[in-house]
């Protein structure tokens, strides 16, 4: 009896082996979907804060064009300020 249930364990084997080989691969057939999904996520936050900071960079650039023009209109109102108070001694 115990000869029998050997060699059906024997047979067993290659069954069990398959069906551990299976269970492996759609694992990691799971997990390289988790890891392509992530990695689209990953790279969609990517391009969305490459965006943001363009953004950013362009408002930056605005601002500084307003506060070199406002500059320069303070400038000038001291410079006409000084002029008048240069007229008036």
């Amino acid at each position: 009896m115990e000869r029998r249930v050997l060699e059906e364990m024997k047979g067993l084997v290659p069954l069990l082996t398959a069906l551990g080989e299976s269970v492996v691969s759609g694992q990691y057939a799971r997990l390289l979907d988790q890891y392509e999904e992530e990695l689209g996520n990953a790279e969609a936050t990517i391009e969305g804060l490459k965006a943001e900071v363009e953004a950013l960079q362009n408002q930056n650039t605005a601002l500084a064009a307003t506060l070199e023009e406002q500059s320069q209109t303070l400038h000038q109102a001291i410079q006409e300020k000084d002029q008048t108070i240069e007229e008036l001694r």
